[in-house]
């Protein structure tokens, strides 16, 4: 399987602050968007066989924040800690939060599409 970088997309964004005094969480987003060529390839013994290779683009999100260590959950799934790299995420929308204990939650909407 092959990945060729095709563009990139950055995001810096701060939460509002919206749960009582809780100052905003600074989060930082970097979008990297790649393509995948993948192709089945089928061996037996005297037989070998191949498809036509496809080829689909994938994301790569950077994701760090002030203070460090806040929790991402994205698409509802808990990630870890930032600072955090995602891999192979599908393009599309995708539904963010960064959350801290001292801070207001981070929430954003990402839409992750490749460049033209």
């Amino acid at each position: 399987m092959g990945r060729r970088a095709v563009g990139a997309v950055g995001v810096a964004a701060a939460a509002i602050a919206l749960a009582g005094d809780l100052p905003p969480l600074q989060v930082s987003v970097d979008a990297e968007v790649y393509a995948v060529v993948s192709e089945q390839i089928e061996i037996r013994p005297g037989v070998s066989t191949s498809g036509y290779p496809v080829l689909s683009a994938r994301a790569r999100l950077t994701l760090d924040s002030t203070p460090r260590g806040a929790q991402v959950i994205l698409d509802a799934l808990a990630r870890g800690p930032t600072p955090l790299q995602i891999d192979d995420l599908p393009l599309g929308m995708h539904d963010l939060r960064v959350e801290d204990s001292s801070h207001a939650a981070f929430h954003r909407n990402l839409r992750v599409v490749a460049p033209r």
